[in-house]
């Protein structure tokens, strides 16, 4: 027969032999560590995020521009929002703004860094300068198209010059 958790010693007021406080929980060490480490665990804006690429798809880029700004309020290395934002702000004409949310960029090299840089070019140096760099962005990244917007058919390229982007794209790497 098992003895029973009394007989156990589950209910025995003595400290454990291990020197130990039977009482796991510092509440005061755990409520400082808490204030310094809970950003790091608030859920993240999916709700946001989604809405922003609904309205991004439905050229809404006002819309879609707050709610990346949203996500970016809560999770500032969220680089696909902070690149698509960046592209929302050059859409509604707001240069500065996109340039301002690109240098938020932690990695400048990184590829959602380039994907907003582009759209920038895009605007400031003309459609044949970030037809090359896209190309190259893709060729660097050769599955980011698919989840990146980079088609013929998403607005935010329409001045892309895609017959130079497919030549570009399909060259060899020299």
């Amino acid at each position: 027969m098992r003895p029973s958790c009394r007989q156990q010693g589950a209910g025995s007021r003595s400290p454990p032999r291990s020197g130990l406080s039977r009482h796991v929980w510092d509440m005061g060490s755990l409520n400082k560590w808490w204030a310094g480490h809970q950003s790091n665990y608030t859920d993240w804006p999916h709700e946001h995020y989604n809405s922003g690429i609904d309205f991004f798809e439905h050229v809404n880029y006002l819309d879609a521009l707050e709610s990346f700004k949203k996500v970016l309020e809560v999770d500032s290395d969220a680089d696909k929002s902070r690149a698509l934002a960046v592209a929302c702000a050059v859409e509604i004409g707001n240069i500065e703004l996109a340039k301002n949310m690109f240098e938020s960029f932690k990695a400048k090299d990184s590829r959602w860094a380039k994907w907003g840089q582009t759209k920038i070019t895009l605007v400031t140096e003309g459609a044949e300068r970030a037809t090359k760099m896209l190309a190259g962005l893709s060729r660097e990244y050769r599955t980011f198209p698919v989840r990146a917007f980079i088609h013929p058919r998403v607005h935010v390229w329409r001045q892309i010059d895609w017959s130079l982007y497919d030549r570009l794209v399909k060259e060899e790497k020299k």
